[in-house]
C-alpha cells in the first residue's frame, strides 16, 4: 500500500527549533524546551532529510507527498527546494486580507498582546479574576516579544518582508499603549467600578498587600498623602520620561496630566474620567511622535539616565514601577549596545544582574536594595 504524506511546515520548523535547543544544550530536555520557550533560533531544516525521513529512500513506495506553508515573496527560493526534494508543494497566501494580524507594526502588536495581558472594552481582567488566579498585571512589550520568540529568524530577510525590529520603539509605543487602555478603563464607566468599590485592578496591587508593619509611603511627585491607594502608575512614569526626550514641552504637559490623574483618582481634586480621557487623548499624540521618532544615541542616553534617575529618587518605591523600569532599562540598554553605544556590555550586564535580583520577588523587594543597584548601573552605563 503507497503512503500519504501530509507536512505543516511551520510546525516542523518550529518543534525542530525546540528539540535542537535540547541537542545544542541550551534546555536540559524537551519539556524544559517547551515549557519555557527555548528554541535554537539559528536552526534550518533540511527539505532532502526532510522528506528520506517521513517519505523513506524508494519514492515508488510514497503515492503522495504534500508540503503545507505561507506564499513566500517573489524571490524566496524556499519551496523550490522543497519540490526539488520531493514534495509536491502548497501554498497558501497568509496576510492581513485573509484574516491575520499584522504583529510586524508596533501598535498592532501592542493593541493585540494588550486585549489579553490588559483587557480591553469586550474582556476585561478584574480583580475578581486575579483573586481566582490570574496573575498579577505587568506588560511591557518588548520584553514580552523577547520571552515568546518569534516563528521567523528577524534577520535580514525578514527585514526586507516585515521591517527592522526597533526594540526601543516597541518598548516606548507599548507603553503608551498601555496607558491608553489604563485611562480607557478609568473613563468607562462599565469597567471603572465593582459595586462600592473601584475596579481595584487598576491599583498598584503592593499599595495594598503589604504587612500593616511595613510602613511604605514617602512623598512622590504626585503629592499624594498617606493612605491613599494609588494607581499602578508603572507605565505612566515610563511615558513620562519617554515625553521628555521627545520635547520637553510637551513632556511637561504629560506629566501636569499624570499628576493630574493621580490627585483626581485620590480624590483631590478634578474628576477622575476627564482627568483620564485628557492623559488618553496624550497618549493618541505620543504614540504618533514615537512612530517617527529617530532613537540616536543623545535620545537613548537621555531616556536611559532619565529612567535610572527617577529610580534613584525614589520614584520606584512601588515594585510595580521598579519591575517596569526595570524591564525598560534593560530593552533600552540592549538596543544601545546593538548599535554600538554601550561600550562595555561586560560590567554593565553585570550590574542589570543585580538590577534583576532587586525585583526577582515582589514579596521581598526592598527599595533601598533596588536604588543601590541603580546608582551602580548608572556608572557602569557610564551616565
Amino acid at each position: 500500500m503507497a503512503d500519504w504524506i501530509y507536512v505543516d511546515n511551520s510546525n516542523v520548523f518550529i518543534e525542530g527549533k525546540r528539540v535542537s535547543a535540547v541537542t545544542l544544550g541550551l534546555a536540559p530536555d524537551i519539556w524544559d524546551a517547551f515549557h519555557y520557550r527555548i528554541l535554537d533560533n539559528d536552526y534550518r531544516m533540511s527539505f532532502g532529510k526532510l522528506y528520506e525521513f517521513v517519505a523513506g529512500q524508494n519514492r515508488a513506495d510514497t503515492a503522495r507527498a504534500m508540503l503545507f506553508g505561507s506564499r513566500p515573496p517573489e524571490n524566496d527560493a524556499i519551496w523550490d527546494i522543497a519540490k526539488r526534494a520531493g514534495f509536491e508543494v502548497v501554498t497558501h497566501d497568509r496576510n492581513v486580507a485573509s484574516g491575520l494580524y499584522d504583529v510586524s507594526d508596533p501598535v498592532s502588536r501592542a493593541r493585540l498582546c494588550l486585549s489579553c495581558h490588559f483587557g480591553n472594552a469586550d474582556r476585561f481582567v478584574t480583580h475578581r479574576l486575579m483573586a481566582a488566579g490570574h496573575p498579577r498585571m505587568s506588560f511591557e512589550l518588548d520584553t514580552f516579544t523577547s520571552i515568546e520568540p518569534a516563528h521567523y529568524k528577524p534577520d535580514s530577510d525578514a527585514e526586507k518582508r516585515k521591517r527592522a525590529w526597533d526594540g526601543v520603539r516597541v518598548w516606548a509605543i507599548g507603553q503608551a499603549m498601555a496607558v491608553g487602555e489604563l485611562t480607557a478603563a478609568l473613563a468607562d464607566p462599565a469597567r471603572v467600578r465593582d459595586g462600592l468599590f473601584p475596579e481595584l485592578v487598576l491599583f498598584d496591587c503592593h499599595a495594598c498587600h503589604h504587612p500593616m508593619s511595613d510602613k511604605r509611603w514617602v512623598p512622590r511627585r504626585a503629592g499624594l498623602g498617606p493612605g491613599v491607594v494609588r494607581l499602578n502608575d508603572s507605565s505612566l512614569l515610563m511615558t513620562r520620561q519617554l515625553a521628555k526626550v521627545i520635547d520637553d514641552g510637551f513632556g511637561a504637559r504629560v506629566g501636569q496630566s499624570i499628576d493630574r490623574l493621580q490627585q483626581a483618582v485620590a480624590g483631590q481634586g478634578g474628576t477622575p474620567e476627564a482627568a483620564a480621557r485628557a492623559v488618553n487623548a496624550q497618549m493618541e499624540e505620543l504614540i504618533g511622535k514615537l512612530q517617527t521618532q529617530a532613537f540616536d544615541a543623545p535620545e537613548l542616553r537621555a531616556v536611559l539616565r532619565g529612567l535610572i534617575d527617577d529610580g534613584v529618587h525614589g520614584q520606584y518605591r512601588d515594585y510595580a514601577g521598579a519591575e517596569q523600569a526595570t524591564m525598560a532599562i534593560s530593552s533600552v540598554a540592549k538596543f544601545m549596545h546593538q548599535r554600538g553605544i554601550l561600550a562595555s556590555a561586560t560590567d554593565f550586564n553585570r550590574a542589570l544582574a543585580a538590577l534583576y535580583g532587586a525585583v526577582a520577588d515582589d514579596e521581598r523587594y526592598r527599595p533601598a536594595q533596588f536604588q543601590a543597584a541603580l546608582r551602580n548601573l548608572s556608572g557602569a552605563a557610564g551616565l
